[in-house]
């Protein structure tokens, strides 16, 4: 077993930084652009420094993709669990969004947002999940799965890294993965992209539209991906005209 693989990333702007960091906590991944390093399924300590500041956020995972070359060429993680000192140390730096930041009187009472989730209905958790905030998303789902995956997408605050997550779960139901697909600001976007192209349950013209979204260097090497079905990547071909 190799030893644990070290990544230090630093971003030019304090904007780049609460991208990369919103990524980190609603999809539980990360990728770093440029750095290809490492092997599959090794774990990897990632520390990502503040651009202004002598501060820094420390995490964990496990490398689970890696591309070589090309304008994706980079290191994807799945990251461990963030834990809840860590989303303090976030809002209190002014990293997280207003948005991300327990507000009213459950954060005058300090709690998290995975302990004023865990008592709701499913009925409750759908409601919620319309309006909720990221950290409130992303507990929603872990608790709530498949139930509330209808109403986050209708989250006008989601982003494409959650959509990601939704995108690349086996059991999205096929109405979903419409509704995904029939968004073209999320088609357009690479993460979605991948996640969706690696759902065994993406066909059809649903399928043929992705692909067509694609960047031609990115259809090119769909049919070489073995992480997409097979399905997806004879589709590729065909559609190259090989």
């Amino acid at each position: 077993m190799p030893d644990a693989l070290e990544i230090s990333v630093t971003p030019d702007t304090t904007e780049d930084l609460k991208k990369i960091l919103d990524e980190c906590i609603s999809s539980q991944r990360l990728f770093v652009q440029g750095q290809v390093a490492g092997e599959l399924r090794q774990r990897c300590s990632v520390r990502i420094k503040h651009p202004a500041r002598n501060m820094t956020y420390d995490l964990s995972g496990e490398v689970v993709w890696l591309e070589p070359e090309g304008p994706a060429a980079g290191t994807g993680i799945e990251l461990d669990p963030i834990g809840d000192d860590l989303m303090r140390q976030l809002q209190l730096t002014g990293v997280a969004s207003e948005g991300d930041q327990d507000v009213g009187p459950a954060n005058a009472t300090g709690r998290t947002a995975q302990e004023r989730i865990r008592g709701l209905s499913v009925s409750e958790a759908q409601k919620m999940a319309l309006k909720a905030n990221v950290a409130e998303r992303v507990a929603l789902e872990r608790r709530f799965g498949i139930s509330v995956w209808d109403q986050l997408l209708k989250n006008n605050g989601l982003t494409a890294p959650e959509v990601a997550a939704i995108a690349r779960n086996g059991n999205l139901p096929q109405p979903l993965i419409e509704v995904i697909v029939g968004n073209n600001v999320w088609l357009k976007n690479a993460q979605v992209q991948r996640a969706l192209l690696s759902n065994p349950r993406l066909n059809g013209t649903a399928l043929t539209r992705v692909l067509r979204a694609l960047p031609k260097p990115e259809l090119i090497r769909a049919p070489m991906q073995t992480s997409y079905p097979m399905r997806v990547r004879q589709a590729a071909r065909k559609l190259m005209g090989k």
